[in-house]
C-alpha cells in the first residue's frame, strides 16, 4: 500500500503505464483507473499481462509536487488520496502516458517513501551542509536574527561547501522583515578595471580555452563581493546582539580544526583532479597534495582559517585593503591575473529594490537584476497563471499542476 498526498491526473478513462516487473522478468503493463460514477478515496491499479515488446522503464505515477510513485508490486492499491483535481477529459490520458515515456530512463528505485516535512515553531535554517545549518540554528538560539544566521552560515559554507560557498566569490541576499518590508543586497563580483571586451578571446577572435579563459584560471575571477556583502548586512540589518567576531568564529574553527568529508565531496574533489592539479595551492588543499581524499578523511584549511581570523579581528575591510588584499594582488600579478589591490579597495555593495509578482493569489518576492533568476521566475509563473486561468474557464485541467 502506497500513500501520497495528491493526485495530478485522474482521468475518466484508463491510463496505461509500462515498465519492468519486480522480478525482472520483462516489462509489465499497469492500468490505473478511477471510477466514472463515484468520487471515492481509492485509486485502483491493476496489473495486466506482461508486454515484453514494449521494453519501457519503471511504472510512474505523478503527484502535484513532482512526487514520483514507482509501482513495483504485481497487485497494489493506492489509498488515502486527497484529490485535488478530477479530470473528466480523455486528453489527460495521452499527456500522462507521454510523461511516462519521457521518464522511462529514470533510475529504478527500490521503494517509494513519504517523508514528513520538517517543521519548527519559530525559525528554520536550510543550507547545503548540515554543519552550516547547525551554526545558523545556534546563532538564532543565542539571540541573533535571521540576518545574523545568514552571515554565519555563508561564512561556514566557504569552508564546508567549497564548490560554491565562498569568500572569493559573491552572491545576493533577499530579506523580508516582520513588518512586510523587503530589501535585496547585491554583492556579486565586479569586473577588474583591466578587463576589456575582448579579454577572453585571442588575437584571431577565438575564445581562449583553459587557463586565461572565462571559466578557468586567474583571469576568470571577478573582484570578490562576499566579505563586503556580509559586512553590509551585519552593519545595517543584524540584531546587534552578537558581535561580528562571534559570527565569524564558527567558520574559522571549522577551517582550523577541519571537518569529516562526505563521500559526495571526496568524489567531487577526485572528479576535478585534472583541473585542480594545475594549481599548486588547489592541489595541496583539495587533492591532499596529490594523495587524494576519501570519505571519512578530515579536511583542514589553515590558510583559510588565517584569512577568516584576520577578518574576524580587523573587520571585512581587511579583505579589501589589508594583508589579505596584498596576498591576492601579488598572486594575481605573478600569474597574469587582472585583479589589483585598487580593484579590491574599490569594491561596492549595492542595495536594490526586490522584484514582486503574484502567482495563484500568492505574492512572490525575488531578486532583481543583475540576477537573471528572479525576473525569469516571475515571467514563467505569470505565463502559467494566465494559462491556468484560461484553461480553467473552459473546464479543462489546470496546467500549473503539471510543473
Amino acid at each position: 500500500v502506497l500513500a501520497i498526498d495528491e493526485v495530478l491526473f485522474i482521468p475518466s478513462e484508463p491510463v496505461f503505464l509500462c515498465g519492468p516487473s519486480p522480478l525482472d522478468k520483462g516489462p509489465l503493463m499497469t492500468e490505473f483507473y478511477y471510477p466514472k460514477d463515484t468520487v471515492t478515496d481509492t485509486l485502483v491499479a491493476k496489473t495486466l499481462p506482461s508486454m515484453k515488446t514494449l521494453g519501457l522503464g519503471p511504472n510512474i505515477g505523478f503527484g502535484t509536487r513532482g512526487f514520483v510513485c514507482l509501482c513495483q508490486t504485481l497487485n497494489l492499491e493506492l489509498t488515502n488520496f486527497k484529490t485535488m483535481n478530477i479530470v473528466r477529459r480523455t486528453t489527460a490520458l495521452a499527456v500522462l502516458f507521454s510523461l511516462s515515456l519521457s521518464l522511462a530512463l529514470l533510475p529504478r528505485a527500490t521503494s517509494a517513501a513519504y517523508h514528513e516535512p520538517v517543521r519548527a515553531p519559530h525559525a528554520m535554517v536550510a543550507a547545503q551542509h548540515e554543519l552550516a545549518s547547525q551554526i545558523g540554528v545556534d546563532v538564532m538560539k543565542r539571540g541573533g536574527n535571521a540576518v545574523d544566521a545568514a552571515i554565519a552560515v555563508a561564512l561556514a559554507l566557504a569552508v564546508v561547501y567549497p564548490e560554491a560557498g565562498n569568500l572569493g566569490g559573491g552572491g545576493f541576499m533577499l530579506i523580508r522583515f516582520a513588518d512586510g518590508r523587503t530589501t535585496a543586497i547585491d554583492y556579486r563580483e565586479m569586473a577588474p578595471k583591466a578587463a576589456t571586451r575582448d579579454v577572453f578571446v585571442d588575437k584571431d577572435g577565438n575564445l581562449i580555452k583553459g587557463e586565461g579563459s572565462s571559466t578557468v584560471g586567474y583571469r576568470a575571477a571577478g573582484v570578490p563581493g562576499t566579505p563586503a556583502g556580509m559586512d553590509f548586512a551585519f552593519r545595517k540589518y543584524s540584531s546587534k546582539k552578537l558581535s561580528w567576531s562571534a559570527l565569524v568564529e564558527p567558520a574559522r574553527l571549522l577551517a582550523q580544526n577541519g571537518y569529516v568529508l562526505s563521500d559526495r565531496l571526496a568524489k567531487l574533489f577526485r572528479s576535478a583532479e585534472k583541473e585542480l592539479s594545475q594549481y599548486g595551492d588547489s592541489k595541496k588543499i583539495f587533492l591532499n597534495g596529490g594523495k587524494l581524499f576519501n570519505e571519512g578523511d578530515v579536511l583542514k584549511q589553515p590558510e583559510l582559517a588565517m584569512t577568516l581570523g584576520r577578518m574576524q579581528r580587523l573587520g571585512a575591510r581587511e579583505f579589501y585593503t589589508g594583508r589579505t588584499a596584498d596576498l591576492i594582488a601579488a598572486d594575481m600579478k605573478a600569474n597574469n591575473g587582472l585583479i589589483t589591490k585598487e580593484d579590491l579597495a574599490n569594491y561596492v555593495v549595492k542595495e536594490r529594490v526586490p522584484l514582486k509578482g503574484s502567482y495563484r493569489g500568492h505574492e512572490i518576492i525575488t531578486m532583481p537584476p543583475p540576477s537573471s533568476g528572479g525576473i525569469i521566475l516571475l515571467q514563467i509563473l505569470k505565463m502559467l497563471d494566465r494559462k491556468s486561468t484560461r484553461l480553467n474557464s473552459s473546464h479543462e485541467w489546470d496546467i500549473s499542476y503539471a510543473v
